[in-house]
């Protein structure tokens, strides 16, 4: 049995009657007919219901039919990819990641890659780690990167990345600039301009000391709020990798004395779902 007899019987449910599926598939009817019935009879039962306008799949047919889709999915994800091993990998990447990254991030992710790889398109949807997981779910996106733990984390693969940090961004003339470390105590009283990502852990920081954050501004992305701390001396909170602790010349970064500002950067792929080599390929080189 070879993969067309599976093809064709895909074709012959899909068009619902051997007629129309002889005519889509360009093979003659009577062909069709006899490969199907050979196909009955090498799985020793009926497959499909025949009736004078339709056919429908039999209990066992439905079974053979699901098997069908995945054999032939399966060969066509072989022939894409050893097309894609012979002339480089093309096509588009599609990741959502949460927003107010740290400089450096996109450069880790995508630096060699985008390198080794420059026939391959991106999409990229910077969303909150909520979205990145629906985004995931729908098939928006093939990987996800989150920084906080999404609604039914059960649904995903998880590969963890990296540790990020939340720390403090002062101007040099600000009354914490002289400081190094400080605690959660120690920004009460001050205006802080936060990521919107960031919000609920600060807030939960905060609740810990039976205190309220003074979140005076919201931003989108992390420069938005260094800057205007800079402009209007607000303390920012933002994240910070490992690779991107840089001083500003005109700005201070001040270590927060808080376990739970460092969160853990992770990966996700849909469970069951079988990866394209283009994003097998991405998160190999993310070392995964």
């Amino acid at each position: 049995m070879t993969t067309d007899t599976y093809r064709n019987f895909i074709a012959i449910v899909e068009c619902g009657n051997i007629l129309a599926a002889s005519q889509k598939l360009m093979v003659a009817q009577p062909a069709l007919s006899n490969q199907l019935k050979n196909l009955e009879k090498n799985m020793g039962t009926r497959l499909l219901n025949r009736g004078s306008r339709a056919v429908t799949l039999t209990a066992a047919g439905e079974i053979f039919y699901q098997k069908a889709k995945i054999i032939v999915s399966m060969e066509d994800s072989a022939k894409k990819e050893i097309n894609d091993y012979i002339s480089g990998l093309t096509g588009t990447l599609s990741i959502s990641l949460p927003p107010s990254n740290p400089d450096s991030l996109m450069r880790e992710l995508f630096d060699k890659f985008v390198e080794d790889h420059p026939k391959v398109n991106y999409n990229i949807y910077e969303v909150l780690s909520e979205d990145v997981a629906d985004n995931v779910r729908m098939g928006l996106s093939e990987i996800g990167l989150i920084r906080s733990k999404v609604k039914n984390m059960d649904d995903f693969d998880i590969y963890p990345y990296e540790t990020e940090y939340l720390m403090a961004v002062v101007s040099r003339n600000h009354p914490l600039a002289g400081r190094t470390v400080i605690s959660i105590e120690d920004l009460e009283g001050y205006s802080l301009a936060v990521p919107t990502g960031c919000v609920e852990n600060i807030q939960n920081a905060f609740k810990d000391i039976k205190k309220e954050a003074d979140i005076r501004c919201i931003t989108s992305i992390r420069h938005t709020a260094i800057e205007w701390a800079s402009n209007y001396n607000y303390v920012a909170i933002v994240p910070f990798g490992k690779k991107d602790y840089q001083q500003r010349m005109d700005m201070k970064v001040l270590s927060i004395e808080k376990d739970r500002f460092n969160t853990k950067r992770s990966f996700i792929t849909l469970k069951g779902r079988e990866l394209s080599q283009l994003a097998k390929e991405f998160l190999d080189y993310q070392g995964i």
